[in-house]
């Protein structure tokens, strides 16, 4: 029978003291070798330890930096909000004059041919009559008070006072910069989009082109029902519209990431439209195209983009009222 390295172990007892030494050190310096091999992989394992260690730094580092960003953009909407309540503070203050004739939501940038400002006579004729008598320009009771809030997609509309079918409204714009659906949503539990908002009988949103930049559009949707039911429990006997959203050129992403942006905002538009019949809320869909969109950032209506908002709006009003 063998033993290690061939040996008959019968005859280990005659084997010489010396040979016995010379495999016992045999067996020590395999023991050795594969001690050493026990280390290295040992080490090996150390620096992969190291590796993940120094990956799970970097998450949580990045971890912090994003509760460090939300908690700024925070931080930056609520700055928004007391804005806004200032501005509709100073609004409230200034005198209201209206006309009986209907006119169009407009943007300051609409050209001059279409839309053409007062000549100096009729502004000097004017401003003594508004700065003489201000008591006497007040809004009737009977106007219909409508609000149109949502993200900067809206900023270059007009407020005033309209006439559709018969009927003064006085319109309200209230924007809300940077704001998701959820900041929207929240502003209409808390009464914070005007002080006067829950008198509105018409709100018009428009809202969820910043979400569709980070979230899927199906998640987009699920927070627009969202804001729908906590509008209609804050204003049940007011009537809703939602406006579907442009699409988004932004020269700084790549044009896979920009056609796939695009993609989602299709997507959301044709989800929000279904929600006409399943939700009972009216939907406003425009037919925005690239010409519509402000070339320097990509994002923003032009004033082409504006006068097809403003039109499409006072088309739902027309109706509704």
């Amino acid at each position: 029978m063998k033993s290690l390295f061939g040996i008959d172990k019968s005859k280990l007892d005659i084997l010489q003291s010396n040979v016995l030494i010379a495999i016992i050190q045999r067996l020590e310096n395999k023991l050795y070798s594969m001690d050493g091999k026990i280390n290295t992989l040992q080490e090996k394992c150390n620096g992969l330890q190291l590796i993940v260690n120094s990956q799970n730094v970097t998450i949580q580092s990045l971890h912090q930096s994003s509760s460090s960003i939300t908690d700024q953009h925070n931080a930056i909407l609520k700055v928004v909000d007391n804005l806004s309540l200032t501005i509709d503070h100073l609004n409230n203050k200034l005198p209201t004059c209206f006309s009986n004739q209907q006119s169009q939501l407009v943007s300051s940038t609409s050209t001059p041919e279409t839309y053409p400002l007062p000549n100096e006579d009729t502004l000097i004729k004017v401003l003594p009559l508004q700065n003489n008598h201000p008591s006497t320009i007040k809004l009737p009771p009977s106007a219909v008070p409508i609000t149109i809030t949502g993200s900067s997609i809206i900023r270059d509309l007009l407020p005033g006072i309209m006439n559709y079918n018969d009927k003064l409204c006085n319109i309200k714009i209230r924007t809300k910069g940077g704001a998701l659906i959820n900041h929207i949503s929240n502003l209409v539990k808390t009464n914070r989009i005007d002080k006067q908002f829950t008198d509105s009988e018409h709100v018009i949103i428009s809202t969820g082109s910043v979400d569709i930049k980070h979230i899927t559009p199906e998640s987009a949707i699920q927070n627009i029902r969202s804001l729908i039911r906590t509008f209609k429990e804050k204003l049940p006997d007011a009537s809703l519209a939602l406006c579907t959203l442009p699409y988004q050129y932004d020269p700084s992403l790549k044009p896979s990431l920009q056609q796939q942006l695009n993609k989602d905002i299709e997507d959301f538009n044709t989800k929000l439209v279904a929600l006409d019949k399943e939700d009972q809320v009216q939907i406003i869909a425009i037919k925005f195209t690239q010409e519509h969109i402000d070339t320097r950032d990509g994002i923003h209506l032009n004033g082409l983009g504006t006068k097809l908002l403003s039109s499409s709006i006072d088309n739902y009003l027309s109706k509704c009222i």
